[in-house]
């Protein structure tokens, strides 16, 4: 599945019709549930039965179908009329579950009351967001442990995992008193943090942490670049993103956020003032799966890098970073 989201991440904008989506999302994407799309035993294209209206794909099981497949342009709306259609197939064709896709949301729905599709889809994917996904579930959909009770079983345990988290994504994007009574009960006793800085600093530490664990949708590219990233946000990965936020949320004390810009590159991503490559502010060297270092500068971009453990450790190197912020912007005031 993770090879699924790499496809329609990198190959959605450049398919525009129905049939080029099929061959190169959809298909790979029954692959990737463990079936042979060209066996037309297994994946049978333009399937009817007793006259009902065609799907576009029946994946079967002998003479059984397991799923059948639509491709809609509204995924979400299993209530227009060629997801009305479809409907009425799947229930002439006794399929037991569908999906419905656009080429890039997923979505799975099992027979509800009437034995007709229920529109409340047991699991919902987008394989073109940034970050990485959940696809626990799609086991039980999968060739090998078709498993259609298992997966109506857990998708009450996916909704309140995925409500759970997008709570625990709002409290950080925006920290409630509660939140913030309870960072400020433990931080009394070291004395180093006044009352009324508290609030302010929970929120700017906690708001990196937002997007690893959901709760706002994917940034399109224009506003990755409002945010400060300049080339797409799939070129870094969720420590990279992290590590950038927190170098971004320690400069917001003496420059404008806005002004902090994220460069990815093959081997690191630069952290830059203004967007500038003559002003670098860091460098997060995460690239190596087993050694990670992040790098600051003086000068004349004169790098000195350390190792560290994860983004986390970033925050040692605060001293620096603010330092180059404070040098940086007084050149500026000598030229």
């Amino acid at each position: 599945m993770a090879d699924l989201q790499t496809r329609v991440r990198t190959r959605r904008g450049a398919v525009k019709t129905a049939e080029a989506i099929k061959t190169a999302l959809i298909l790979p994407m029954i692959q990737s549930l463990g079936y042979d799309p060209f066996d037309p035993y297994e994946v049978v294209p333009g399937y009817t039965q007793d006259g009902s209206p065609k799907i576009d794909y029946a994946v079967r099981d002998g003479e059984e179908v397991r799923i059948a497949v639509l491709l809609t342009s509204a995924p979400t709306e299993v209530g227009n009329e060629r997801s009305a259609s479809f409907i009425e197939a799947v229930g002439r064709i006794d399929a037991k579950c569908a999906i419905l896709t656009d080429g890039s949301v997923l979505r799975v729905h099992g027979r509800g009351v009437e034995e007709i599709l229920d529109p409340e889809a047991l699991l919902s994917v987008d394989f073109s967001d940034q970050r990485a996904i959940d696809t626990s579930g799609f086991e039980h959909i999968s060739s090998g442990s078709f498993d259609l009770a298992a997966l109506v079983a857990g998708a009450a345990a996916r909704k309140a995992r995925e409500a759970i988290m997008r709570s625990v994504g709002d409290e950080l994007a925006d920290p409630s008193e509660a939140f913030v009574d309870v960072i400020a009960a433990r931080l009394a006793a070291i004395g180093l943090v006044r009352p009324d800085d508290i609030q302010d600093l929970v929120a700017r530490i906690t708001r990196p942490l937002v997007n690893l664990v959901g709760s706002r949708p994917a940034a399109d590219a224009a506003g990755d670049a409002q945010a400060g990233v300049v080339i797409d946000e799939m070129a870094m990965n969720a420590d990279e993103v992290l590590a950038f936020n927190i170098v971004k949320a320690m400069c917001a004390r003496h420059v404008n956020p806005d002004r902090v810009i994220a460069r990815p590159a093959k081997s690191y991503v630069a952290i830059l003032l203004d967007d500038n490559n003559r002003r670098q502010i860091a460098r997060i060297h995460f690239k190596a799966s087993s050694v990670k270092h992040v790098g600051t500068f003086t000068g004349d971009n004169k790098e000195t890098r350390e190792k560290i453990a994860g983004p986390s450790d970033v925050y040692a190197h605060e001293a620096r970073i603010l330092s180059r912020i404070q040098e940086l912007e007084s050149m500026d005031v000598e030229a």
